[in-house]
């Protein structure tokens, strides 16, 4: 065995260790000896932790040195071949500790991207005791340990108010193993460490081993729990679970937060014997003790009990209908306050200060809102939600701390109207998709309840128009008029920025690479309350010489919609931010010389309950052909189980759309 430090050897020399013959298990037996040491001078203290002298640190499989592919799946770059960790109340500190261990086997060149660690937390965590080494074999078959010195470890803050530590690791190549351990400090909570048993490549072995606090019992949930193979009989104090030949978690289309769906286990706290505070969250029983802890929180609901003070930052509202007062607070508070791209639930200074200092966390401008809507007259009312990336709410789970933003809910009509003043470049009722994840609590001193958080209607929608004309040669013309509405007119007035002209048709010219777009006018670019137009004006060179016969598809315009389910299985369900519409109607003009002999037969498909449709009609005139497309999914959610219908669907929508018209001249 050679050992061998990332680092001057002059510097290092008591690091050094003597070549050795490779033995299984021997590794690293001086270190083994020390920790024995220890164990037997502080075995009152480590008996609960033995779990970790099971992967000492640097006891490499030599099998794993020398293999070449995973059996399991042998397309993949990079396997972990553990992935250990251990959860635990530290006493002294009052802070919860995880211990984390791993190995990576790098497979093939595709696999060395995983060279490199990177780890990102808030500033309240802790993450210390790194150590990290690379293990090869060389010419004679013999391991050569690299460590990682200080050197290449960097820590740096992010923009978003959070710390990293990214490690480079010396002498990785097809072949090697990396191996690294951390300990993570954070202050106690009302939640112990989320352990994920799955990873984005396949893992051999997973394990967890979690030690509750004395004073504390937790609740447990386990998510995609197929690959377990052992979990620990629950005794109240300590609880370890193994998972074996996990395969990698692949993204697939149209997934929400893959951390819903990876296989883990969650705890939270069910009962506190010795206190009722766990840090600065509060253990309640149900939804109603939520409710009512976030009304009396002085960070929370208390801040809206005094909305008088906010009454002089109100416009002038004499004369306007309700509508026109509602965008016009929510356009004063936008117009005073700026985002700090910052969120959660607590609202750190009363609102009158908030207003003054101007740039805030998205809580405080929307708390502000809703004080200033009562103030007016309104029933305005916050909401607390888990936007898209932090994950799935969990209506049967009763813990604050699922939640990281607010919203603010007015009643208006039957529902009520939902409304967000951080995200700015949104009209008034009209929420980001990251804010639209499937429901929310809303906060009221009568009762909590539920609430959709697409109760607004928000859609994707598209309509096409164009009048095209064919010459004799079959070159073609025409203006193709774009009408974009709801979440895909903010999302394209987001991709268009300030665009020039050239740049404009650059844009277009690659959104359509298959018409030669020669300009492009734009209609209310910048009035987000209105739809957005374009029209574009184009020409397209025959494809090709024609003879008497024409055989061509009137969808001009290529494959108007993708089939984007071509996996026979899925794994995750298909979540749709928001309800699809598109619609494409146009009429093809034709030469007097040309005459309709075939057209595509009509073709309407439905999904079940009305959760969507597709209607593709083509009729001829006399020289003109006129086409209709719709499309529209109503259903935003597709479990598993529902995935071959509707794949069968887009396999359907797609073959039609093969279909050729037959022309004569």
């Amino acid at each position: 065995m050679k050992w061998q430090d990332d680092m001057p050897l002059e510097n290092n020399q008591s690091n050094i260790f003597k070549t050795k013959k490779i033995e299984s298990g021997a590794l690293w037996a001086p270190f083994f000896m020390r920790c024995l040491w220890i164990f037997l001078c502080f075995s009152a203290c480590l008996v609960l932790r033995a779990q970790e002298l099971e992967y000492p640190f640097g006891d490499i499989d030599y099998t794993d040195l020398r293999m070449t592919t995973y059996a399991p799946d042998s397309t993949v770059g990079a396997v972990k071949l553990l992935s250990y960790g251990h959860s635990f109340y530290n006493e002294g500190t009052n802070q919860i500790k995880l211990v984390i261990h791993e190995r990576v086997k790098i497979l093939n060149k595709e696999g060395l991207r995983f060279g490199d660690l990177a780890l990102a937390f808030p500033n309240r965590i802790r993450v210390g005791k790194l150590r990290a080494s690379v293990y090869n074999l060389d010419e004679s078959g013999e391991v050569v340990v690299t460590r990682v010195n200080k050197r290449k470890i960097f820590k740096e803050r992010t923009e978003d108010k959070k710390r990293s530590i990214k490690v480079t690791f010396p002498e990785v190549r097809v072949g090697s193993i990396i191996e690294y351990s951390f300990e993570v400090n954070t202050r106690l909570s009302t939640t112990f460490y989320p352990w994920y048993f799955q990873d984005f490549i396949p893992v051999k072995h997973s394990e967890f081993f979690i030690e509750f606090p004395s004073f504390a019992s937790y609740k447990v949930k386990l998510v995609n729990d197929r690959f377990m193979e052992y979990v620990s009989p629950p005794n109240g104090k300590a609880q370890r679970y193994i998972a074996k030949n996990l395969p990698a978690v692949r993204p697939e289309p149209f997934v929400g937060n893959l951390n819903d769906y990876r296989s883990a286990v969650y705890f939270e706290v069910s009962n506190v014997s010795q206190f009722r505070t766990v840090g600065d969250e509060q253990i309640v029983a149900d939804w109603s003790g939520v409710n009512r802890d976030l009304l009396f929180n002085i960070s929370f609901g208390r801040r809206l009990a005094e909305t008088e003070k906010v009454a002089s930052f109100l416009p002038e509202l004499d004369g306007l209908t309700d509508g026109e007062k509602i965008r016009l607070i929510r356009q004063t508070v936008m117009e005073q306050m700026t985002w700090d791209r910052t969120e959660g639930l607590a609202v750190l200074m009363p609102l009158e200060e908030v207003w003054a200092a101007k740039r805030r966390p998205a809580q405080e401008i929307n708390m502000l809102l809703i004080a200033m809507l009562r103030e007016a007259g309104f029933d305005a009312d916050p909401v607390v939600i888990s936007t898209r990336d932090k994950g799935n709410p969990d209506p049967g789970n009763a813990f604050i701390n699922q939640f990281n933003y607010v919203i603010a809910h007015v009643a208006q009509g039957e529902e009520g109207l939902l409304l967000d003043a951080a995200y700015e470049q949104y009209p008034t009722g009209l929420l980001p998709t990251r804010l639209i994840n499937k429901i929310g609590l809303l906060v009221d001193y009568e009762a909590p309840r539920w609430i959709d958080l697409n109760m607004n209607g928000e859609k994707e929608v598209s309509i096409y128009s164009s009048e095209i004309s064919f010459d004799e040669e079959f070159n073609m013309s025409g203006v193709l008029t774009i009408v974009e509405g709801g979440v895909t007119a903010v999302q394209r007035r987001k991709a268009l920025g300030a665009k020039a002209d050239d740049e404009l048709l650059t844009y277009y010219r690659e959104r359509f690479p298959s018409l030669s777009v020669e300009s492009v006018q734009l209609e209310s670019p910048d009035n987000q309350s209105e739809k957005l137009k374009v029209h574009l004006a184009f020409k397209r060179e025959a494809e090709e010489d024609y003879g008497p016969d024409v055989f061509l598809n009137p969808l001009i315009f290529k494959k108007m919609i993708e089939n984007p389910f071509k996996a026979i299985q899925r794994f995750t369900p298909v979540d749709y931010e928001v309800p699809q519409a598109l619609r494409w109607v146009y009429t093809i003009k034709l030469p007097e010389s040309v005459k309709v002999k075939a057209l595509p037969e009509p073709m309407a498909l439905l999904l079940p309950d009305g959760e969507g449709l597709f209607i593709y009609n083509i009729a001829a005139e006399e020289n003109q052909i006129k086409v209709l497309l719709k499309y529209s999914l109503e259903k935003t959610f597709f479990t598993v189980n529902e995935y071959p219908k509707l794949r069968n669907f887009f396999q359907e929508v797609a073959s039609s759309q093969q279909a050729l018209c037959h022309l004569v001249r």
